[in-house]
């Protein structure tokens, strides 16, 4: 019920996720405050501590994005690049 109070007072697009899972299980796009209860008890059912995460959906380049990321924790240091993935 929280997450829909959210999603009608400011309306847009986020991330539902467990707050200590690794990988994809549990992760989802939510906007419409319909979905809240079903999306959220997804999302919960990945989480070993039962917690869930909600946060705007980025909108952005995903490899420039990660570039950049993988740059600044060089902190001034030589960075070496593994790879790169489009999805």
């Amino acid at each position: 019920a929280e997450i829909a109070q959210i999603l009608e007072k400011e309306p847009g697009r986020y991330v539902i996720k467990p707050a200590d899972n690794r990988g994809a299980k549990g992760v989802l796009v939510i906007s419409d405050p319909a979905d809240a209860d079903v999306l959220f008890a997804r999302s919960l059912a990945h989480s070993p501590s039962s917690v869930v995460l909600l946060e705007w959906f980025a909108y952005g380049n995903l490899r420039a994005d990660l570039m950049q990321a993988f740059a600044s924790l060089g902190l001034g240091r030589e960075v070496d690049v593994l790879g790169v993935i489009e999805k």
